[in-house]
């Protein structure tokens, strides 16, 4: 939790306002369980002062050209902020 509070500290410091930040993120399986990061980065980043102007799920395709084909993720967040 600490590296998503510390991600949308320093997005909060160094941004100016009114502007965009993109984050894509994959939810992540823990023990079998899966972990909502997603909504967690949301959370955070809400409770910073951020507005979440968008957000897109996109489905990965795991193949033979694939960067991970090992990957339990099946897909991935785009989350769109505003400051």
């Amino acid at each position: 939790m600490a590296s998503i509070e510390t991600a949308g500290f320093e997005r909060t410091r160094v941004l100016k306002p009114v502007a965009h930040t993109l984050i894509v993120i994959g939810d992540a399986i823990v023990s079998v369980q899966p972990v909502p990061v997603a909504n967690r980065f949301v959370e955070n980043f809400q409770r910073l002062g951020f507005s979440l102007a968008n957000r897109w799920l996109r489905n990965l395709q795991t193949s033979e050209e694939s960067f991970n084909q090992q990957a339990r993720i099946k897909q991935e967040h785009s989350l769109l902020f505003t400051k």
